[in-house]
């Protein structure tokens, strides 16, 4: 056996020793050469060569005569983790509760709040909402509902009557390219607060989406509309509109948002009819399953509704549930 300098051993045959060389020849390497001060040759060798190792990977060890063991060596770190107990889970959160109801693909969140708003009377309401969205492949869905109901009260402090407004939409999105995405709407609405029965715009136009920066998302769409109207005293059912969608969301930190969002339209055929309906506010995080918000809502309407004071004033106070 021809011992290297590095500590690793050879089996062979040696053949001579000549010069200070040792000949030394071994069944896969052939004749090795080596330094006589350098290697040592060993007259005995070991009759069984057996080595262990340890799955996964092969970590050899040194050579001995003993079995070889394909079980791991004892390491006592891994007593100390078993002996660790699992940590318990917080709680599951509404995503989880609701991974039944909820059809896969689809998240989005679901509200609750008080409002108080002021036109030619007094109004306060309970606010309902839901908005849910779903993205495949370059195709982003989003259904959004809202129910508002609430007393009207006279300036003269008698309760004139109940009202309430509701409605919904259906958006599409195509990205066709980075920045930019086709966009359809379909709204749907009932106002009972300025007498309209049923109010329907279908919009169709190109959105550019900004959202370069990790904390900013920004989105402005040029589109056109088409109105239809159901209202008292409104005679004219039909109406093209000229519209301009728009959407911010700033990330403050891990618990705090700004989110902004308006949609503006304008009747090209009457220059003093045009309507605008604002939103902005700040959302806050308050658990794994609840969002807190404050928002300011402003709405204006010159096409649609009788009589009152056509600008809106409302202050939120909302409570809403992510899925």
């Amino acid at each position: 056996m021809l011992v290297l300098p590095s500590g690793e051993r050879l089996s062979g045959t040696h053949l001579k020793t000549e010069d200070g060389v040792v000949f030394f020849e071994t069944k896969y390497l052939g004749t090795v050469q080596g330094r006589e001060d350098e290697v040592e040759v060993l007259a005995e060798e070991l009759d069984e060569v057996a080595y262990e190792f340890v799955m996964p990977g092969l970590v050899w060890q040194p050579m001995t005569n003993e079995p070889v063991s394909l079980k791991a060596p004892h390491n006592p770190a891994d007593e100390a983790e078993e002996a660790v107990p699992a940590e318990e889970e917080g709680p599951k959160g509404i995503r989880a509760w609701t991974a039944h109801i909820i059809p896969e693909g689809w998240k989005g969140k679901a509200n609750v709040g008080f409002s108080q708003l002021r036109t030619d009377a007094e109004v306060e309401k309970l606010d309902f909402s839901a908005k849910a969205s779903k993205k495949v492949d370059d195709d982003e869905y989003i259904v959004q509902a809202n129910y508002n109901y609430g007393n009207q009260t006279s300036s003269t402090g008698e309760e004139s009557k109940n009202i309430d407004r509701y409605g919904g939409s259906f958006r599409w999105l195509n990205q066709f390219a980075e920045h930019f995405s086709t966009d359809l709407r379909s709204i749907y609405s009932k106002d009972l607060l300025r007498n309209v029965d049923h109010s329907v715009t279908q919009s169709a136009g190109v959105g550019y989406q900004y959202n370069q920066i990790e904390d900013l998302k920004f989105s402005v769409t040029p589109a056109v509309s088409g109105l239809y109207v159901e209202a008292d005293e409104f005679q004219q059912h039909w109406i093209a509109l000229a519209t301009i969608y728009q959407e911010i969301v700033y990330k403050i930190n891990d618990t705090l948002r700004i989110e902004q969002e308006g949609s503006y339209n304008y009747n090209p055929k009457q220059a003093i009819e045009y309507s605008y309906d604002v939103e902005a506010g700040i959302v806050a995080a308050v658990s794994d399953w609840a969002e807190a918000a404050v928002l300011y809502q402003n709405s204006f309407d010159n096409i649609v509704g009788e009589g009152g004071d056509k600008n809106e004033d409302r202050i939120v106070f909302q409570l809403g549930v992510p899925f």
